[in-house]
């Protein structure tokens, strides 16, 4: 009697079915796992560039230039004793900048309309800010709403901003006035100001950002917050991780 080779319908169409159900058991897990990947690749950039920020801010207080408007320390480009976002900056600060695929953000072309920059321009306000996207996806060739409509990235926003009085020396009475109405207070409520008034809903919430930055939906933005005692609390840029496409 001959030996029969090969499968029969019945077994084929098991076959097809049973991969069928691994496909659709298998594929979305693997899917889930590759996105977990790339959210934890995204939160550890962030941890790298809060470091990489306080690194160089550590040596432009000892050469002190934490409160200049620009500056630059070992060759990195600051504002406020901080990198800022730009190749200068914040990229050439880092170990290993060519992992992430940059995008820098025109502020003044994302904005909605010309109130933000009318509101904030002018002899009284010197107002320097930046925009980085850190992606892990090649996003060239796209708009700068569309890049940031891919929600997975990391954003690096320094804003280093100065009234016409500058920060008083270490010497001075000013320098050591920690009360409502002192230099210090005055450039943290500047800083809150600009960020809940003029970034928060002309730049962030016409591509709906806003809600990924605490500062654009504290309890009650009306209400003049205690101002930090450290400075670097003032002038830190804002890290923040946006992951819910990735």
């Amino acid at each position: 009697m001959k030996n029969k080779l090969g499968f029969t319908l019945i077994e084929l169409v098991v076959v097809i079915v049973i991969l069928g159900i691994l496909a659709v058991v298998a594929v979305p897990k693997f899917m889930q796992i590759q996105s977990d990947a790339r959210k934890v690749d995204l939160h550890q950039l962030a941890g790298t560039l809060q470091s990489t920020a306080a690194t160089v801010n550590a040596k432009a207080m000892v050469e002190g230039k934490e409160t200049a408007l620009n500056g630059t320390v070992d060759d990195i480009s600051i504002a406020n004793g901080y990198p800022t976002a730009t190749e200068k900056g914040i990229v050439s600060a880092l170990s290993s900048p060519e992992s992430w695929y940059r995008y820098p953000i025109d502020m003044k072309k994302l904005a909605l309309g010309d109130h933000f920059w009318s509101d904030w321009a002018g002899s009284k306000l010197q107002l320097n800010m930046g925009m980085m996207v850190f992606s892990l996806k090649d996003l060239s060739g796209l708009t700068q709403k569309q890049i940031l409509d891919s929600h997975c990235y990391v954003i690096y926003t320094d804003l280093a901003a100065g009234a016409e009085k500058s920060a008083p020396d270490n010497g001075s009475a000013d320098s050591h006035d920690d009360a409502k109405g002192g230099w210090r207070h005055k450039l943290y409520q500047l800083h809150k100001r600009i960020w809940q008034k003029g970034i928060c809903p002309y730049v962030l919430k016409p591509v709906k950002l806003d809600g990924y930055f605490t500062i654009c939906h504290s309890e009650d933005n009306h209400k003049e917050a205690d101002t930090p005692d450290n400075m670097n609390l003032i002038n830190a840029p804002t890290i923040t991780v946006v992951d819910d496409k990735c």
